[in-house]
This record gives C-alpha cells, sequence and structure tokens, in this order.
C-alpha cells in the first residue's frame, strides 16, 4: 500500500510539473508585478498638476503637416522591434500609450544586456509605456571605470530629455531613474554626482560585488586570455583579432545580403514568386528582424574594450566595493528609493544596499536646515524614503521576452492590406 502511495505521488507530481509554456507564463506574470511595484511606487508621488498631456504641440503645427508625412507615420508595422525610436545621443524613447503622461522612467539595463536595453527589457519598458510613462532607454558599453560610464549615460540622458521637450513633452515632468543589476549601482552612483537634483530611484536586483566574484573565472582564464590577446607578439594574437573581425564583418554581410535588392539574392528570387500580400509581410519581417539583428551586435561589441582594460591591468571596478558603499553613504541624495529584490537572486545584495542607504538616510536628516544648502549644494530639508519590496522571480526576470509576434500588430497589419 505504501509503495502503491509513493508511486501515485510520484505520478501525480510528474503530471503537473509546468511546461515551457507555463514557465513562460509564469515568468511574464512575475515580471508584470514587479512593473506594477515599480509603478506604483512612482504613482504615488505624481500631483495632477504635475502631468503633462502625452503631447503639447500646437495644434497648427499637425495641421501643417503633409499628407505624405501623416501616412509615414502611420506606415504599418508588426511590433518585432516595438515603437522605440532612436533620439538624440545614442537613447531611445518610448512614448506612452495613455492619455496623458505620468513621468519619465529613465532606464539602464544590467551589464553586457545594457547595450541594448530597449531590445533585452523591451517587455519590462513596454508595461511603463502602458501604465502612462513617457520611457528613455540609454545604452551603455560595460568599462571597469563606473565614472566615465556614469558620464557617457548623463550626456546621453541629458540630451534625449532635450529631444523630448522639442517633442512637446512637460520639462517638469517627475523623473524615475529605474536599474536593473548593474544599472541599478549606475543610478545610485549617478545620485551621488547630481546632488542638486532631485530625483527617485527604483533599484531591482542590485550588485556590487568585485571583479573577482562578478566575472566567472576572472583571474583563471578571462585576464590571462586578456593578456595573451593583448601580447603583439604571441602568435595566436593577429588569428585571434583576424576571427573577430571576419565574424563581425561576416554578421553585417548577411544582414545586407539579406536585405539587398538585386538578382544575386536568392531571398529576392523568393520574394518574386510570392504573392504580393505575402510579399509586403516578408519585406516588413525582414526590416524589423535587421534592424533587431544590427542593435544586437552592440551587445558583442563591448567585449573587445573590456578586454583591453583587463589587459591594461584593470583587475577592479572603480568605484570598488568598497568605496561604492562609502559614496552612497556619505554623499547619496535623493527623495526616494525603492530596492526591490527577487526572492531567488544568488547574486542580488539589496540587502546591503537597504542598510547602506537607511545610513545614508540618517545622514540626510541630520544635516538638513530648511532654506539653508548643505555640503552638496543641495537645499531641500525633505527626508530621504528608503523601502525595501520583495517578489518572486530570479535575477534574470526582467529580461523575459516575449517572444512571439504581437497578435494585434499582425491582425492590424492584415486588415490594412
Amino acid at each position: 500500500s505504501a509503495r502503491r502511495q509513493h508511486c501515485s505521488s510520484t505520478h501525480n507530481t510528474y503530471h503537473h510539473q509546468p511546461g515551457r509554456h507555463e514557465n513562460m507564463h509564469r515568468r511574464a506574470r512575475q515580471l508584470a508585478a514587479v512593473a506594477a511595484i515599480v509603478a506604483s511606487f512612482a504613482s504615488a508621488f505624481h500631483a495632477p498638476a504635475r502631468r503633462g498631456p502625452l503631447k503639447t504641440r500646437l495644434a497648427s503645427t499637425a495641421a501643417a503637416a503633409p499628407s505624405d508625412a501623416s501616412s509615414a507615420a502611420a506606415a504599418p508595422s508588426l511590433g518585432l522591434y516595438g515603437d522605440w525610436k532612436p533620439i538624440a545621443g545614442g537613447s531611445y524613447l518610448l512614448e506612452p500609450t495613455t492619455a496623458d503622461t505620468k513621468g519619465v522612467v529613465h532606464f539602464l539595463g544590467g551589464a553586457f544586456v545594457g547595450a541594448g536595453s530597449q531590445l533585452t527589457y523591451r517587455y519590462l519598458l513596454e508595461r511603463f509605456a502602458a501604465d502612462g510613462y513617457l520611457v528613455v532607454a540609454t545604452p551603455y558599453r560595460l568599462s571597469f571605470d563606473y565614472q566615465a560610464v556614469c558620464d557617457a549615460v548623463e550626456a546621453s540622458y541629458d540630451a534625449a530629455r532635450a529631444e523630448a521637450i522639442t517633442l512637446g513633452y512637460d520639462s517638469n515632468l517627475d523623473v524615475i531613474s529605474v536599474g536593473h543589476s548593474c544599472g541599478a549601482l549606475l543610478q545610485a552612483l549617478v545620485a551621488t554626482r547630481r546632488p542638486r537634483e532631485r530625483r527617485r530611484l527604483a533599484l531591482v536586483s542590485y550588485n556590487n560585488k568585485p571583479a573577482t566574484d562578478a566575472i566567472p573565472l576572472f583571474e583563471q582564464v578571462v585576464a590571462p586570455l586578456a593578456n595573451e590577446a593583448a601580447a603583439e607578439t604571441l602568435p595566436t594574437t593577429p588569428l585571434a583579432r583576424q576571427a573577430l573581425q571576419a565574424l563581425r564583418q561576416g554578421a553585417e554581410e548577411a544582414l545586407d545580403a539579406a536585405t539587398a535588392r538585386d538578382d544575386a539574392n536568392p531571398f529576392m528570387r523568393l520574394r518574386a514568386a510570392a504573392p504580393p500580400a505575402f510579399r509586403d509581410f516578408g519585406d516588413l519581417l525582414a526590416a524589423e528582424a535587421t534592424t533587431v539583428a544590427r542593435q544586437g551586435l552592440e551587445l558583442a561589441d563591448q567585449l573587445p574594450d573590456l578586454l583591453g582594460e583587463i589587459a591594461r591591468g584593470a583587475r577592479e571596478f572603480e568605484p570598488a566595493p568598497a568605496e561604492m558603499r562609502t559614496l552612497l553613504r556619505d554623499s547619496f541624495r535623493a527623495d526616494d528609493v525603492l530596492v526591490v529584490q527577487y526572492d531567488d537572486d544568488a547574486i542580488d545584495e539589496s540587502d546591503e544596499l537597504y542598510s547602506v542607504l537607511r545610513d545614508a538616510a540618517v545622514r540626510k536628516a541630520a544635516e538638513a536646515r530648511p532654506g539653508v544648502a548643505d555640503l552638496y549644494g543641495a537645499t531641500s530639508s525633505a527626508p530621504l524614503n528608503v523601502r525595501l519590496a520583495r517578489a518572486s522571480g530570479t535575477h534574470l526576470t526582467p529580461l523575459t521576452q516575449d517572444i512571439f509576434l504581437p497578435a494585434e500588430r499582425v491582425a492590424a497589419y492584415a486588415s490594412a492590406q
């Protein structure tokens, strides 16, 4: 009887194990939950008077637009790339889909994947846009010099905000700086560099580990390989560089060949034989897919520069973890901070960040004098509010993707034909 009961239990467990489809939906629910937590945190501070309309362009501007421009703006899309717009400074803009704009979400992704956060975090960021936020995703190249990365991030974001204002967005919209993993660290570091700016931050899966812990096999494999790649006299160096260049060039040529409109392209022969509706659909799919692929190459482009830094002696991120904690404790300036921690994240250091920022809040309260600038030039006596939220998921949950074409986009395209 006991054996039969054990077999029955095993049988039931086997049949109730979630499949891939169920796992994907579970991850999507986890991502949506965190997006809701961040959006709720941001919305709690928005007074209605500070909300701006979706667009504040003058009616005469729209009326003066030629009809061909209007039709171009309404060009069909499958949604494979989303509605991202490349803007000044290298950032990408995603406009809200609601009738008014609650604020601006400035997003920085994690190490490596942050070089294309408009792609790698698209599903998460579209949630913010659907909730009424103008999203600015700023790609960055990973470096051991975090301060230099912040220089580039700030310059890109400033240019993006300036362009958003020219598009008609209110310059007084509240800004919520959101970062994941290394992006959370960078957003926190920026908050020590701009004390005069009022800011709110949502820091997800914060990570401040030393290089030896953050990069697997750093001392045993990565550093020796970087040194070998930098040594001009080693016979393997030219071959390695040629291989890297050939891979990148081959990828570019493959993308060019796939979209070339000449007889040498085999896809064009298939295109010519296809019915017009399928031909147009294929053109659109190829255009959007190659856009995604070309931007994806930016992720791989970081590797040579990073290996070069290691070859020149870089062995630790700057600021180093201990220095970063001191900077946050002494110089961090923000109004409100939400720290988000996943329950299944082995490399998360949100508890440590929360503790350090609580110390910073005590320091800020002790220094505050109404109407008098503190040591960092800030005159606000408002306390620093820090809260910790825990959610179900892993370190990779914010990278969850919807791998299927949006059904409503495909339907809209089909109905327009």
